[in-house]
């Protein structure tokens, strides 16, 4: 199990990636309808960015960090910040 600091200094350190999409996810029903959109999506994209998807039960420091109170949950990273966030509305407990 990765730590939330581990994870945030890892996406600071990739210089070569200036885009990257985490998605928080579990077993809902959103998860599991949006997971092939954004595989299908990063694959058209031809590493441009990066999509990282993290269970949100294996990992649930990242989710108290980022505040996610519904999954899943997306966070859009550009020159290793947060630039956009979206959080759905299936309760995450």
């Amino acid at each position: 199990m990765q730590s939330t600091i581990n994870l945030s200094e890892n996406i600071k350190k990739r210089k070569i990636m200036k885009a990257c999409l985490l998605k928080l996810y579990s077993w809902c029903g959103p998860c599991k309808k949006l997971g092939p959109k954004l595989e299908d999506l990063a694959k058209k994209a031809e590493g441009k960015w990066k999509l990282v998807k993290i269970n949100a039960d294996d990992i649930t420091d990242l989710v108290e960090a980022y505040n996610v109170e519904g999954i899943p949950a997306l966070f859009l990273f550009y020159n290793k910040e947060i630039v956009e966030s979206k959080r759905f509305g299936t309760k995450y407990a």
